[in-house]
């Protein structure tokens, strides 16, 4: 009779929550204008326009694909002995990094 709805408060919510925190993220930068700081500038306004737009899936899915692809290619310059196991092995953990990362944006 009333018509009453439940309008998906969480997903409300959600936004808001991103909105907020991109907001906060991108004040704590204000004053740097370091190429570090336009980057990540950069970084989260691709990411939250992402999210916004449902394309944190794609987005996640991409930075999966480039982290192999720079696997494959760590792996074969230490296979021919262009760079050795310390090199490789630093290198990888920058990798693990930037796959976690990656994985952050599947949620």
């Amino acid at each position: 009779w009333l018509d009453l709805r439940d309008d998906e408060p969480v997903e409300r919510e959600t936004v808001l929550a991103r909105q907020a925190a991109l907001r906060a993220a991108l004040a704590s930068l204000d004053g740097d204008s370091s190429p570090a700081a336009k980057a990540l500038r950069l970084e989260y306004e691709q990411f939250w326009t992402a999210v916004e737009g449902n394309a944190a899936g794609a987005l996640s899915q991409l930075r999966r694909q480039a982290v192999d692809a720079a696997r494959h290619e760590l792996a074969a310059l230490r296979d021919n002995d262009t760079i050795g196991d310390d090199a490789f092995h630093r290198v990888e953990a920058e990798l693990d990094r930037a796959e976690l990362y990656a994985e952050g944006g599947r949620r």
